[in-house]
């Protein structure tokens, strides 16, 4: 098994985003998360493609989806973990949408 880098971006300006995917001919066609994560097999490629999307590094996050929502909430993990589905489908939770942070 080859081994997987994984980047988390939070606070991404998803429009600057998908305009710099098309400079590069790519295409976002699902909706956007609260966090852009590319995955590769190493680091190096993913500073390069970082770089290139406009992304700073230097805020890169590494691990689960907890880091990211402890950044756009006021949750701890084990607040996001009685979560039962998280989906696009879905509304966010109103407990959860009311420790937004501003």
């Amino acid at each position: 098994m080859k081994p997987e880098i994984e980047a988390k971006f939070l606070d991404v300006d998803h429009d600057a985003l998908r305009a710099k995917l098309k400079e590069i001919g790519a295409e976002c066609t699902d909706p956007m998360r609260l966090n852009i994560e590319m995955e590769g097999p190493d680091e190096a490629g993913l500073k390069d493609l970082a770089a290139k999307l406009g992304l700073d590094w230097s805020k890169v996050c590494h691990g689960s989806v907890e880091i990211v929502y402890r950044g756009e909430y006021d949750v701890t993990d084990e607040d996001i973990n009685k979560i039962q589905v998280i989906t696009f489908e879905e509304p966010t939770p109103v407990w959860l949408e009311q420790r937004r942070r501003a």
